[in-house]
């Protein structure tokens, strides 16, 4: 098994937006879903699984609270000596499984002003997971889609907004 870190891109329907008494808005946003997320190399394309003991597990869980809200995805992953270069907000809360669905639903407060108009605009309306993640090995197929890898201990690291059209 080896440790990998992975973004998500989560294409869904534009979030409900709430302006909070600071100035800063409040998001309700799907962060992660149960199935096999598509990855690319350039040269090869293969699925990894998210299965639901890994998606709602409350290990994984925990890690979300307080993980910086990012304009697309950083370079790297988000340390505290990179917060106050590239956080945005944050995610306010621990997420809400919701397995019928199989996605996880988490309050995303965004507190930069441009970032705030961007949201508001329209060009921010999709969310992608930025997170560390053990891959194991496993050839399969979930819902009809075929896999190489099960993700195993996804730990959270940020959370990226993009626009329309950035997600899976």
């Amino acid at each position: 098994m080896s440790r990998v870190a992975r973004t998500d891109l989560s294409a869904g329907a534009r979030p409900a937006v709430t302006r909070l008494g600071s100035g800063a808005i409040r998001l309700d946003a799907a962060v992660t879903r149960v199935g096999v997320l598509t990855y690319s190399d350039g040269t090869d394309t293969w699925g990894e699984l998210k299965l639901p003991e890994e998606v709602f597990s409350p290990d994984s869980l925990a890690t979300l609270p307080g993980v910086a809200v990012t304009e697309g995805h950083p370079a790297e992953l988000v340390t505290p000596e990179s917060w106050g270069a590239v956080a945005r907000g944050h995610v306010a809360d621990a997420g809400r499984p919701e397995r019928a669905t199989g996605l996880v639903g988490a309050p995303v407060v965004v507190s930069a002003a441009d970032t705030i108009a961007a949201v508001e605009r329209g060009d921010r309306v999709e969310v992608s997971a930025g997170y560390t993640c053990d891959l194991e090995p496993s050839e399969g197929t979930f819902d009809g889609k075929p896999s190489r890898a099960l993700k195993r201990n996804n730990r959270f690291n940020h959370l990226a907004l993009g626009p329309h059209g950035w997600g899976r």
